[in-house]
C-alpha cells in the first residue's frame, strides 16, 4: 500500500476543523484519513493546555527512568542466570 504524505498545513487544518466544532468522524471522512492519524496529528498540532504539556513531560521522564531500570534489571537477571549455570 502506498503511504500518503500530507503537508503540515493540511494537518493543522484538519485539527483546527475539529477544534472549531466539527465531528471527528466527519472530518476524517472528508479528508480521507484514519481516525488514529487524526489523533496523532492532534497531539502534534493541536492547542494543548500548558498543564497537559507539563504532565506529558513528566510522564515521558518517568517512562525513560523506568525503561532504564528495566534494562538494568534484565541485565542483572541474565548475570544471575549465568552464575546459576556455572554452579551446575
Amino acid at each position: 500500500m502506498v503511504r500518503k504524505r500530507y503537508s503540515d498545513e493540511l494537518r493543522r487544518q484538519v485539527v483546527k476543523a475539529v477544534e472549531q466544532g466539527s465531528a471527528v468522524a466527519d472530518v476524517i471522512k472528508r479528508f480521507g484519513i484514519a481516525e488514529a492519524t487524526y489523533y496523532r496529528w492532534r497531539e502534534r498540532y493541536g492547542d494543548a493546555p500548558p498543564e497537559r504539556d507539563q504532565r506529558l513531560r513528566g510522564l515521558e521522564e518517568e517512562n525513560r527512568r523506568l525503561r532504564a531500570l528495566v534494562a538494568k534489571l534484565v541485565l542483572r537477571v541474565q548475570e544471575l542466570e549465568e552464575q546459576q549455570e556455572v554452579r551446575r
